[in-house]
């Protein structure tokens, strides 16, 4: 979008966006759009079509960050493999013990992906990727984890007052270190 549509109008603007990209096309044949700076738009015959559309958008994100992770980092690393696995089995059994019901595979699908985005963000450390992107995806990561699982709790385990702000905040400091982990800073 260009800058006059962002700084007026700005839901007007996007949802006109959004149309025009989608014309000619069946919207009900891609229910998801992504508009820069902003989360993804997902749609569907129901609410829960539209939730799960989503989740798999959320999830091919975390992949995304999972490939980026392996581009630059290959090693093994299996101490942040081990570190990795005890955290999404231990979240994953408290979740579990909970009841999921017919959530039991997208739950153990998602927790896997996260794990492994995890994974490969703590094995950036300690390598020839730059200090400064290992250590705010690694930090990134376990803000993101850490959102995550809380979200879990409060869903499915112990509901508390306080986490919408503990998983907002959590979760846009994960993305944060996720994101400024890709840019290199430039010395003058």
């Amino acid at each position: 979008m260009p800058p006059e549509e962002i700084q007026s109008e700005y839901e007007l603007n996007t949802g006109q966006s959004i149309i025009r990209r989608f014309q000619g096309l069946n919207p009900l044949e891609t229910p998801a759009v992504l508009v820069a700076g902003h989360a993804p738009f997902t749609w569907g015959r129901t609410p829960a079509e539209a939730a799960h559309m989503a989740v798999i958008v959320e999830e091919l994100a975390h992949l995304a960050y999972l490939k980026a992770y392996l581009s630059d980092c290959k090693r093994l690393a299996l101490l942040p493999l081990v570190l990795a696995l005890g955290v999404g089995a231990v979240l994953l059994g408290i979740l579990i013990s909970s009841g999921l019901g017919p959530l039991l595979v997208p739950v153990v699908v998602y927790g896997t992906a996260i794990s492994a985005m995890l994974w490969r963000a703590l094995a950036r450390l300690g390598t020839d990727v730059p200090k400064r992107s290992a250590l705010l995806a690694a930090a990134g990561a376990l803000a993101f984890v850490f959102s995550d699982s809380v979200i879990g709790i409060d869903r499915f385990v112990s509901p508390f007052h306080a986490a919408p702000y503990v998983i907002i905040l959590s979760y846009w400091l994960g993305q944060w270190g996720i994101a400024a982990s890709a840019f290199s800073v430039k010395h003058r």
